[in-house]
């Protein structure tokens, strides 16, 4: 990356904005029936394959949408190669509801797992109230530290860890910067209630910042709170703005036909964080490959089913040397765009079923 160490001091400075400078705690209850909280403790497990026993995991996806479905598909197809099928997997989806990813999430462990995978950052959080105890590795989580599941990327510190997936900020603005006509503003377009797209947001408004942009002059924030009021503030964001930023964003990714729709309609320029939502409606994309963060946390979890590794209180892994260049031939008709140069051209044509179902074809 090119300016990976201005994009490692903004995810510090990022972090600790929004978590006020604090970590994971634990809470226990104290004879007067108040609440006591307590630094988590990194809980130790003894697995070993030579006993005979099949593992279990039961994986968390958090919504149905290709990234994350691209993630859980490596995890599971690597893991049983490295195992040669002495685990077995099962993925439940909680369909972007942070109530049925709880259930699912206490299922699993009332079930006895033997450790839980959470696609997503909500279904990490989800699955991280619900149990302390069980092993969980996250995948396609944008930042651990700032979703509260973990104290710091190097030493997490109770049941957490995985794979950090931070798309690759620094080259999305550039990117951003140049297919905007000077005069026109950025439209920041995200999910209010999801910390992984507000701290994206975050990032994104400090590299903004730091090239004498400002609010409301230069670029509008739209957060969305609920499914139904994304087309009104995807529509209000591409006739107000030249451009459209789009995070990882599980709510929008799920609805990539809509924002192509309203694109294609206004004619405005959708970037994106993720080649899935880029081939799914989106114009451009500077995006990591989920496939292979799926291959590192299925490394990870190998480890310890091995008893290779005790404690799944191990450092973080940050995944940022995988960036793709790709943009949509389909979409860019649509909108009168010459697609991006150097961008790899990729339109698999998407249904709006395939589009909210995660099946729309093959990662290039």
């Amino acid at each position: 990356m090119k300016h990976l160490k201005r994009m490692l001091a903004l995810i510090l400075a990022a972090a600790l904005v929004l978590t006020g400078c604090g970590g994971k705690t634990g809470q226990e209850e104290t004879s007067e029936g108040s609440t006591q909280t307590e630094a988590a403790q990194p809980a130790n497990y003894t697995f070993d394959l030579n006993d005979g026993k099949t593992y279990h995991i039961g994986v968390l996806q958090q919504a149905d949408h290709q990234a994350l479905t691209r993630a859980v598909e490596s995890f599971k197809g690597n893991l049983e190669s490295i195992l040669n099928y002495d685990v077995t997997v099962t993925v439940l989806c909680g369909n972007n509801d942070r109530e049925e990813c709880e259930r699912i999430a206490r299922s699993y462990t009332e079930a006895g797992m033997d450790m839980i995978l959470c696609a997503g950052t909500g279904a990490l959080q989800a699955a991280a109230s619900v149990t302390s105890t069980t092993p969980i590795m996250g995948v396609g989580i944008t930042d651990f530290v700032s979703s509260g599941t973990a104290e710091a990327n190097d030493n997490p510190g109770g049941n957490v860890t995985g794979v950090a997936c931070l798309p690759p900020l620094d080259d999305l603005y550039e990117a951003l910067n140049l297919m905007t006509a000077t005069g026109e503003k950025f439209a920041l377009v995200y999910s209010e209630d999801e910390t992984n797209s507000v701290f994206q947001i975050h990032m994104m408004t400090q590299l903004l910042e730091a090239d004498g942009k400002t609010a409301v002059t230069d670029y509008i924030t739209y957060p969305v709170s609920s499914d139904s009021q994304l087309e009104e503030t995807l529509r209000k964001a591409c006739e107000e703005c030249g451009s459209v930023f789009i995070p990882m964003d599980n709510r929008i990714a799920c609805r990539m036909d809509l924002v192509n729709k309203i694109a294609a309609e206004t004619c405005t320029p959708v970037m994106t964080p993720d080649s899935n939502m880029c081939r799914a409606g989106g114009f451009a994309a500077v995006s990591i490959d989920f496939g292979a963060a799926g291959v590192i946390v299925s490394e990870l979890v190998a480890e310890l089913l091995k008893g290779e590794r005790v404690t799944v209180n191990t450092h973080i892994r940050t995944l940022l040397e995988t960036t793709v260049y790709v943009y949509n031939p389909r979409t860019a008709d649509q909108i009168g765009r010459m697609g991006p140069y150097n961008y790899t051209a990729q339109d698999v044509p998407v249904t709006e079923t395939e589009v909210q179902t995660g099946e729309g074809g093959e990662e290039p």
